[in-house]
C-alpha cells in the first residue's frame, strides 16, 4: 500500500503489481487507499491492463468523484474492471461537512445514477459507528 508514500507513477505502480498476469484466479483487488485520488492515474493504468491484454476481473477502492468521468468508467470496464469500493463515511450532509469529505448525499445520488449504466457491482465502506459528535 502506499497510504504514507508519494503517489507512485503508473509504471512503478504496475511493475510492484507486475505479478498481476500470474494471478491466478483471475480476480484483482487493488485495495490501495490512493488509487483513486488521481483520476488519471486511473487511466493510465487502464490503458496498461488493455494493452498488455491483461484479462481479469478487477476491483478497486476509489472516490466518488470518479463517476463524473463517463469516459474513464467505459475504460475500466473494457480494462476488466467490475467491481468498486467507496469510503463514503456517512449518510448525513452534517457529517460529511465535518469530516471533510467534499461531497454531500445528493452528489453521492448523482454519482450513483452516472455508475448504473456501467453495470459495475458497487459497495460503500460506511463505518458501524458514525463520525464522533454523530448521535443518530
Amino acid at each position: 500500500m502506499t497510504m504514507w508514500k508519494k503517489f507512485l507513477n503508473v509504471e512503478e505502480y504496475f511493475r510492484s503489481s507486475s505479478r498481476i498476469e500470474q494471478i491466478k484466479p483471475d480476480i484483482v483487488l487493488f485495495c490501495d487507499d490512493n488509487f483513486g485520488r488521481d483520476i488519471d492515474r486511473i487511466e493510465k493504468i487502464c490503458d496498461l491492463i488493455i494493452e498488455r491484454k491483461i484479462k481479469k476481473f478487477i476491483g478497486c477502492e476509489t472516490r466518488i468523484e470518479i463517476a463524473k468521468r463517463p469516459d474513464l468508467l467505459g475504460k475500466m470496464k473494457r480494462a476488466g474492471f467490475w467491481g468498486l469500493s467507496f469510503g463514503l463515511k456517512s449518510c448525513r450532509d452534517k457529517t460529511l461537512r465535518r469530516m471533510k469529505k467534499g461531497f454531500t448525499i445528493q452528489d453521492v445520488r448523482k454519482a450513483f445514477k452516472m455508475l448504473r449504466p456501467f453495470n459495475f457491482f458497487y459497495k460503500d465502506r460506511l463505518p458501524r459507528l458514525e463520525f464522533c459528535g454523530q448521535t443518530r
